[in-house]
């Protein structure tokens, strides 16, 4: 990282992106609040997937490879999701989203050249999904839902996350069997995003099938069941890490669903099973580990941590129980406590880098 610069205002940027896509989700789901802007509620997937996640782990590369010029791509993520709220340049988004995107497949393929390993090629493929996913988004712009992107933009960390599982847990033998399962589910879920241009409900079918597989795959190989007997930071990583694995399951399960047992809300269903219970449960995990990089201190673990991860669960199970059932005051309430989670994260990670009052900066 370029001598006196800090991520610190970068990931400031992607934590309001964050704030809105919460906000926006809340309105999505039946609160009648107010709105800052008339598109919030449609941009919420925008904002989460691209504002929120794009800018975050395209910070994330940038920092771990020293490479300012990586800087790029949250800001202009960040600024692209900011631009679909304001009518007068919201032509700009779609430019600036495949921008940003296709910078953080740059920190990608930069990154492995540093490490030609597997997995680090499964992280670009995740990346790249990112960006696919953004060019048929903008392809069908001034439309702002996700569409046809939206294998694209569940792959974009979910490959991304098998890929770091899988690099951080390098040293660990795994046999070559069953590295190839994984690499192969990979390649089905990235196929059955290419059919879903043309075939929507038969890639959903396969991508489905995909997700449930990697989830499985990852629930027998990864590291996290064996952390589970360990103390401290260690057993809350595996604490987030199992259930999130369950999820992205349950998530591939409601996505390969035949049309006989869809709902109404079974999309909603499979998404935060997904996003919330896969992805923000992989971030409430890492993060005592990732954000001392990007706030410049440490964050000592805290007991408090478990507080948001529990919360997360046990709404996200009554998120997807209202969506069943199509209850729709247990959805809404549901939301709710998802939100109070989320910001309880913020809150808990922020006051735990608040506590440290002295000693030497975490290193980037």
């Amino acid at each position: 990282m370029a001598s006196g610069r800090t991520p610190l205002p970068f990931l400031a940027l992607g934590v309001l992106a964050f704030l809105l896509a919460v906000w926006a989700g809340l309105l999505r789901v039946g609160w009648p609040w107010p709105s800052p802007a008339a598109g919030l509620p449609a941009a919420h997937a925008v904002l989460m997937v691209s504002g929120f996640l794009g800018s975050l782990i395209s910070l994330e590369r940038a920092v771990g490879l020293r490479a300012s010029w990586g800087y790029v791509a949250p800001v202009a993520s960040v600024l692209g999701s900011f631009a679909l709220l304001v009518p007068p340049v919201q032509f700009l988004a779609p430019v600036l989203l495949v921008f940003a995107s296709g910078v953080g497949v740059a920190l990608l393929v930069a990154l492995l050249f540093v490490h030609r390993t597997p997995a680090v090629a499964l992280m670009c493929a995740g990346m790249a999904s990112w960006l696919v996913g953004n060019l048929v988004w903008a392809a069908r712009f001034p439309a702002l839902l996700a569409g046809d992107a939206l294998l694209w933009w569940i792959g974009f960390p979910v490959l991304l996350i098998a890929g770091e599982r899988v690099e951080l847990a390098r040293f660990r033998p795994t046999a070559i069997s069953a590295g190839a399962a994984l690499y192969g589910l990979a390649a089905l879920f990235i196929v059955a995003s290419v059919v879903g241009l043309v075939r929507p409900l038969p890639a959903n079918h396969l991508a489905g099938a995909a997700l449930a597989g990697i989830a499985v795959w990852l629930l027998l190989f990864d590291s996290a069941r064996a952390q589970l007997g360990s103390a401290g930071l260690g057993r809350f990583i595996a604490s987030a890490l199992i259930p999130g694995y369950v999820w992205l399951g349950l998530g591939g399960v409601f996505l390969a669903a035949p049309l006989p047992l869809q709902g109404p809300y079974l999309n909603d269903a499979m998404l935060h099973a997904v996003f919330l219970g896969f992805v923000m449960s992989m971030i409430l995990a890492h993060a005592p580990i990732v954000f001392p990089a990007l706030l410049g201190r440490p964050i000592p673990f805290r007991r408090a941590f478990y507080g948001p991860l529990a919360l997360l669960n046990a709404s996200l199970i009554l998120r997807v129980a209202g969506d069943l059932a199509v209850a729709q005051g247990l959805r809404e309430w549901a939301g709710l406590l998802n939100a109070v989670a989320l910001v309880g994260f913020l809150v808990v990670t922020m006051g735990s880098a608040r506590s440290v009052r002295s000693g030497p900066p975490a290193p980037a």
